[in-house]
């Protein structure tokens, strides 16, 4: 019998004092291993095995900081005379040597030089030179022997497979999570939180928690059917629910574990009941209130499957066609694959809908092209090739990049390609964006996901049905790091991974501003780890590299053709701090457009001047700043639609630019701004709202919308509050600005997103504050009832024991107690810095109508198995708002829109929409209808294929309704889209009362909602669907 992997079956708490430890139960087979103090209570707790060259100075080794940290888990010293190391590294630790209870020792190649750059390690550890040897980047044995040859302690290490792949090279090192865990695992592993780890120190990724040891199908596996996932923990956990494990959006459900007595034990615990998995890859999450005996709770854990699909890949796109037509477009898939693949009842979808539907009887034999083209007839004309598949004049290829997705019959992904026309993908004159060329895949065994294996065709309207003109069996950049593009902060090493294994790569070979590296180490495929000389420290300046073709070939000696890249030394701190996107028209005279006042304003965060020439806003209005525009260091530059016009109203301080933007208008309901350097990075952006957890005042009430200090995060509506004064502040500091602002209170989530009857709830949030102390931070909860009953208040932590996940990450938790079946929980959470609180959400400060908080967060309780034909939807308001909304007796008041959570079929939590009542003649009818709004910035992947801010549920006649509304789509007339989904509204199951003439047991007909994106979508544009 070979050497066996263990379980652990008892969790030893610090404060004991270990004598002989049980340190395993083997799973099913009740074998223990019992070792000596001694040889349980010291172990190998952290290994640095492969520095990052970015973390020392040129011409210096990294190697040199590597260390080994043992650890001492019992209460007495531990004499380690003799002690040493048979495999790993060289050493012998001298007479005398001790390591303290509950202490540290850390074995370093370099002291001296790990003193200089790496951590401080505490005075008090002794910190001991090696003799000899090098720990392997790519991973080895580490063995820890007593004098008489019996091994102490050993682990092996490997960069690859489940290993934490960061601390190879990259900076972190390899931290074990709790020294009682069994190390013979990854997932016990870590990569450190911060560069080159903590020597002598608790492990940064410590945790007392529960966490995944190991689970059936291994992560990151390729998996067929999957109906089963098991899990086994590192130690007995209990609170153990199906619903906490999700498959590709799917809550499990049911749960098993034979070696589980009442419910408490280490695993594997076997979930079921899932849904087929869609996605490829998928993604499993487990989360909620699990527990140890010792109540530490669990921090969550997810990771991913790949479906095992045929090799059908998207080999070439045009999306851009240089006709003003775009009738030229067409995406080609190519069979990879060995064997012939019946690709009948596949589709390509994402970029339209329904998209393009393959025939029955349609196969590819292996080497094969399929087509599917926007205009078969026009792309005839222009290639001469012939194809009868097409998805329609009614959609098209965005010119910007989105993503293309082909499904097979089950709807699971075969293959995903989310194309771009910035870098790394091709950009540019003679890009495939407009220019001629379609966008081809060099490759169909490389990885089509990657922008750098596409390449722009070398003819015009490319090659389909045929061998791509750029194809090429030479080897070429797979990935490097840093990745092109970034912004780094500085440069000593630039590594190089090839698509294949290669020979001949010389220090040369890659020049960077002109400039050859002066060492190169790296084999095979790479990574080749390029020492470069220093670059140019000018804020935002480019960096430029060319790897040159030089010798490089692979083993069949076809020559590498070179390639080039470019870096950017930082970017400025540009800030959109105030928006003025509906004024009002009370603010404006007879005649005169209030949009003439609407206006961006920017802010300049850095003390120095910036040189805005060649930036542009590439969402929410068009412009291009001229070359020479300048913002002064910490000073204010406003673009506005007419600048005139907006000065005659608003007193703007003489000095600050204001500009006339090229084109567009910045939405009423909601838009997107975004601001880009020259070479398209992303400088700023937000996605403001009128609706949700956003200000409704600057909604055409005259106040513009403010960031309360630019230092916030400009992306959440906490950060934003209506002005203090009509049409806002332009051109100086905002009215509502303040110094010490309240915490910013974000991303709230509660798990599981429908619990059982009884099971308890973990509530989230991110809470941000501008000053370095903690916020307190409170979660106020009660049952929903009418009448309303008071809150009870528990504290929110961010110690990793709250379901929170890593300690001080920002994240704060608090796990309630569940409720009934059928119950509702009502929540809202309050953050204080000792000076101002803030409140989440921001609506439950201001009462409503009715005396009550005009919005909240609820949860509903459910054991309901929810039917899997259709998606549910989950509509919750309060009882008391049910009540108010059922009563009402006008038309006007059915129509009143009330503060409602939303839930849909993928387990995604929408806070703060609003729902009413819909219909004419049938609102005062049973089964109702109803209409729900979403931010526009939290828009519903919805039921039709795409996302929408406004969500039709109509239940009078569901059928009728989609059997007319498919008879024009199919027909190729003007129609909304329409699908069917089933509704959970507070009390009501439409799947019980839904039954009679008007309704479809319960079935719900979602239809498009006919506005200016149905009928741009009805002209070959779809810009924003929803």
């Amino acid at each position: 019998m070979g050497p066996v992997r263990s379980v652990p079956g008892h969790r030893v708490r610090k404060e004991e004092t270990m004598g002989v430890v049980t340190r395993a139960i083997m799973l099913g087979l009740g074998v223990s291993f019992v070792a000596s103090g001694a040889a349980a209570q010291v172990v190998l707790n952290e290994i640095h095995y492969h520095p990052s060259n970015a973390t020392v100075q040129p011409g210096e080794d990294a190697e040199r900081l590597q260390f080994l940290e043992l650890y001492n888990m019992g209460a007495g010293a531990v004499d380690l005379s003799g002690w040493f190391f048979p495999d790993g590294i060289s050493y012998t630790f001298p007479t005398g040597t001790q390591i303290p209870g509950h202490g540290f020792l850390v074995l370093a190649k370099d002291p001296a030089f790990l003193a200089q750059r790496g951590p401080a390690v505490p005075p008090s550890v002794q910190v001991l030179k090696w003799t000899a040897g090098d720990l392997a980047n790519g991973g080895e044995k580490v063995t820890l022997a007593d004098p008489t040859g019996k091994v102490q302690d050993q682990v092996v290490y490997e960069d690859a497979g489940l290993w934490p792949s960061e601390p190879d090279g990259l900076g972190p090192s390899l931290e074990l999570t709790n020294p009682i865990y069994d190390k013979s695992y990854p997932l016990v592993w870590r990569a450190s939180k911060g560069t080159n780890g903590t020597p002598g120190a608790k492990n940064s990724t410590f945790t007392e928690g529960p966490i995944v040891l190991f689970e059936e199908p291994a992560r990151k596996s390729v998996v067929g059917a999957l109906t089963e996932v098991a899990v086994t923990f590192a130690e007995p956990v209990s609170g153990l629910s199906a619903s906490m494990l999700v498959v590709d959006g799917s809550p499990a459900q049911a749960v098993s574990c034979s070696k589980c007595a009442g419910g408490v034990g280490a695993g594997p615990y076997v979930f079921s009941g899932f849904a087929a998995p869609k996605s490829n890859p998928f993604t499993v999450k487990l989360e909620g209130a699990i527990k140890d005996a010792e109540g530490h709770v669990f921090a969550g854990d997810s990771w991913q499957y790949f479906q095992s699909v045929p090799k059908i890949v998207i080999n070439e796109i045009h999306y851009n066609p240089a006709s003003s037509t775009d009738d030229e477009e067409f995406i080609e898939l190519y069979n990879a694959d060995s064997v012939a693949v019946d690709v009948s009842g596949w589709k390509l979808v994402e970029f339209a809908s329904p998209g393009c539907v393959f025939g029955p009887g349609t196969v590819m034999q292996p080497g094969q092209y399929l087509v599917c083209a926007r205009n078969p007839a026009a792309l005839k004309a222009a290639t001469g090739y012939e194809t009868p598949w097409s998805y329609g004049t009614n959609d098209s290829l965005s010119n910007g990049g989105e993503p293309v997705a082909l499904l097979n019959a089950d709807g699971t992904v075969v293959d995903r390609v989310e194309y771009d026309d910035d870098p790394p993908w091709p950009a540019g004159p003679s890009s495939p964006d407009g220019y001629g060329p379609s966008l081809e895949l060099i490759n169909p065994y490389l990885d089509n996901a990657q922008g750098q294996f596409w390449r722009a065709s070398k003819v015009t309207n490319g090659t389909p049905g045929a061998k791509n003109s750029t194809f090429g069996e030479a080897p070429v950049v797979a990935s490097e790091d840093p990745v092109r593009g970034s912004v780094v902060v500085s440069l000593p090493t630039v590594s190089v991974t090839f698509s294949k294994p290669v020979t001949g790569v010389t220090p040369d070979d890659l020049e960077v501003d002109g400039v050859p590296a002066t060492n190169v180490v790296g084999s095979g495929a790479g990574p080749y780890i390029f020492a470069v000389p220093g670059v140019g420290q000018g804020q935002g300046s480019v960096i430029s590299l060319v790897l040159n073709a030089g010798g490089i070939t692979d083993a069949d000696g076809r020559p590498f053709a070179g390639d080039k890249w470019m870096y950017f030394k930082g970017l400025p701190r540009l800030v959109i701090n105030e928006i003025h996107y509906h004024p009002a028209t009370s603010a404006v005279a007879a005649g005169q457009d209030p949009e003439d006042l609407q206006f961006i304003e920017l802010y300049n965060a850095d003390g120095a001047e910036v040189d805005l020439g060649g930036y542009a806003f590439s969402q929410g209005i068009s412009m291009v700043f001229p070359v020479g525009t300048k913002i002064a260091g910490l000073g204010y530059l406003v673009v506005a639609r007419n600048p005139t016009f907006l000065a005659s109203k608003v007193q703007i301080p003489a000095g600050v630019p204001v500009l006339a933007w090229g084109g567009g208008q910045l939405g009423n309901g909601g838009d997107k701004v975004r601001l880009v350097d020259p070479y398209g990075h992303a400088i700023d952006e937000v996605e403001y709202g009128d609706k949700g957890d956003w200000p409704a005042e600057p909604d055409g009430k005259g106040p513009s919308l403010e960031l309360i200090n630019p230092a916030l995060p400009n992306d959440q509506a906490g950060a934003w509050k209506a002005s203090l004064v009509t049409n806002g502040t332009p051109g100086k500091a905002n009215s509502v600005f303040a110094a010490a602002p309240a915490p910013i209170i974000f991303g709230v989530k509660h798990f599981p997103p429908i619990p059982k009857g009884g099971q308890s709830v973990t509530v989230t949030a991110r809470v941000v504050d501008e000053s370095a102390a903690l916020p307190a931070v409170t979660l106020r909860y009660r049952q929903d009832q009418d009448p309303p009953i008071a809150y009870s208040a528990t504290p929110m932590l961010d110690d990793g024991q709250h379901g929170d996940g890593e300690a001080g990450d920002g994240v704060f938790g608090a796990v309630v107690p569940g409720l009934a079946d059928g119950q509702q929980l009502d929540f809202y959470i309050e953050a204080s810095d000792g000076k101002s609180t803030s409140v989440a959400p921001a609506g439950h400060a201001v009462n409503d109508s009715h005396g009550n908080p005009s919005q909240t967060f609820l949860c509903k309780f459910s054991n309901e198995v929810l039917p899997t034909d259709f998606p549910v939807y989950h509509i919750i308001v309060t009882r008391v708002n049910k009540r108010f909304q059922e009563a009402a007796t006008t038309e006007m008041a059915r129509k009143t829109p009330y503060d409602a959570t939303f839930i849909d079929d993928k387990g995604n939590i929408f806070y703060n929409v609003t729902e009413r009542y819909r219909g004419q003649s049938s609102i005062f009818k049973f089964p109702s209808s109803y209409t729900v709004d979403f931010p526009p910035n939290r828009k519903l992947d919805s039921a039709l294929g795409f996302k929408v801010s406004k969500l039709q549920l109509n239940g009078m006649r569901p059928m009728a309704q989609y059997l007319g509304y498919d008879l024009f789509n199919r027909a190729g007339m003007p129609a909304p889209k329409v699908a069917f989904a089933r509704l959970r509204y507070t009390g009501i199951n439409y799947d019980v009362t839904n039954i009679g003439q008007n309704g479809f047991y319960g079935v719900y007909a979602v239809v498009e909602r006919m506005d200016d994106d149905f009928l741009d979508s009805q002209g070959g544009q779809v810009p924003d669907r929803g």
